[in-house]
């Protein structure tokens, strides 16, 4: 009987969160639309695995807590876990004992319904921190803290890149084009960007020495394309190995950073720009995973 409910609960699963992320003898793990996991536990007793990053108290049935310390089955799939694996940094879960399908249920919908991959302690204490900074926060529109630290200099930046973007007849070679967003973004014109770190800054500074009108060239036709995720993979795939000169390591970030901190300037409604050390560390408190793999 246990086994036949057990693959009752199992079909009921795969039919909501389609095949498993994790198939094996003792576990199968599957994941939900927003990220977060889910696991049955196929051996022993049948146990539901979710997880808890807002310590939930408004169980549906009762359940056992994991603190993100407490050690588990070893077999959970990578949320689930409590050791730091692939850059996944542990968070609380929830054992739910399933003693029948109503239970089952019960508990799924809750997990569905309430409970979001977003951790909103996390998102509480970021919030504590940016209002210390800036306590006359109302909107970013009107907030004469932000503006001055932030706001100003890349209003600024953006207008002038508008304007440049205005004066560049079609005809013209996209490298001039290229050249006066980078000149922009790289701080080497009258107004003051912030929008790259200067280790960051070398590397593009760097190509523009070696390869004259190279990189140039691809920022023009960046900031002239259509479509803004294609034109950022675009540049960076044809400057990867220009990218990695004279380098020890990747430079994953600044591969980053740059297409999209150019793009932002003509673009900023339709794309974000990417500084990966922050938004890595968000990402991690706010949701337990890194940002990018």
């Amino acid at each position: 009987m246990t086994s036949d409910y057990r693959r009752q609960i199992e079909a009921e699963l795969k039919r909501r969160y389609g095949s498993p992320i994790v198939d094996n003898t003792n576990m199968a793990g599957f994941a939900l639309n927003d990220g977060r996991q889910i696991a049955l536990q196929r051996k022993g007793a049948i146990l539901l695995w979710v997880e808890n990053a807002e310590n939930a108290t408004d169980l549906p049935v009762e359940g056992i807590s994991y603190p993100a310390e407490k050690g588990r089955e070893a077999n959970l799939p990578k949320r689930l876990k409590h050791k730091s694996t692939y850059g996944w940094t542990p968070i609380p879960a929830l054992a739910f004992q399933i003693s029948e399908m109503d239970e089952l249920n019960s508990v799924l919908e809750w997990y569905e319904r309430k409970y979001g991959a977003l951790n909103h302690a996390a998102l509480e204490r970021l919030k504590a921190i940016f209002l210390a900074k800036h306590p006359d926060f109302i909107e970013f529109a009107n907030c004469p803290s932000f503006e001055e630290m932030e706001g100003g200099y890349k209003t600024a930046l953006l207008e002038r890149a508008r304007e440049i973007m205005d004066e560049f007849p079609a005809s013209n070679d996209p490298a001039e084009l290229g050249g006066a967003l980078l000149d922009l973004l790289l701080n080497k014109t009258e107004l003051f960007s912030n929008l790259i770190d200067w280790r960051a800054a070398k590397i593009p500074e760097g190509i523009r020495d070696r390869h004259p009108g190279l990189i140039e060239q691809e920022a023009g036709l960046l900031a002239l394309a259509d479509n803004a995720e294609d034109s950022v993979m675009r540049f960076v795939e044809n400057l990867w190995e220009a990218f990695r000169e004279d380098l020890t390591s990747a430079p994953y970030a600044e591969s980053r950073m740059i297409p999209t901190m150019l793009r932002g300037l003509v673009d900023p409604d339709g794309t974000l720009g990417i500084r990966s050390s922050p938004t890595n560390q968000a990402m991690k408190a706010l949701t337990g995973q890194p940002a990018f793999s």
